[in-house]
């Protein structure tokens, strides 16, 4: 029997915040666009400044593709309900795989690991890259999903506490 929590936590993306990337983006993809045509008026600058300038386009160009397309769609919400946790791009983890979750910082950001039972069940759900991705997070982390606020519209400690409660809960019911 499924347990019935008081609520649905629903977390939306920081609209704000997204936009700020998107701009971010935009900026680095121009600075590549000065690094490639501004060095091939000069012959004599090396050319890993051009193709910097050409990575920097490549990948920032799809930072801001990517992000442009979540800021017009509701997807990337973190949504915690009776079943588990709804992670953007992966799908409903399910409150009896998770055994717990785990605090960690990389640069100064906050991360909330999810330990599983078994990830490898949510791992071949996944696209290739997804895929690849989610097992080095395993394989470094020994976690294969992680949720960090600094993309959502709420606070780090609300966040953990709002999963550690609702994990709980889960755990409590009959």
């Amino acid at each position: 029997m499924q347990p019935t929590f008081k609520e649905q936590i629903h977390i939306p993306v920081s609209k704000r915040k997204l936009a700020i990337a998107v701009l971010g983006s935009f900026v680095f993809v121009a600075l590549g666009l000065v690094f490639i045509f501004g060095n091939l008026k000069t012959p004599s600058t090396p050319s890993y400044t051009v193709l910097i300038g050409i990575l920097a386009v490549f990948v920032f160009g799809i930072f801001a593709i990517l992000g442009i397309k979540s800021l017009l769609t509701k997807a990337g919400d973190l949504i915690i309900n009776n079943k588990g946790i709804i992670l953007p791009k992966v799908a409903l983890i399910e409150w009896a795989d998770i055994t717990g979750f785990r605090v960690i910082k990389i640069q100064g950001t906050k991360l909330i690991l999810i330990d599983l039972i078994d990830a490898e069940k949510y791992l071949n759900k996944l696209n290739k890259l997804a895929q690849f991705c989610a097992a080095k997070s395993l394989q470094l982390y020994g976690a294969a999903f992680s949720i960090s606020s600094n993309s959502l519209k709420c606070k780090f400690s609300y966040l953990e506490q709002a999963l550690q409660d609702k994990l709980r809960e889960y755990r409590q019911s009959p």
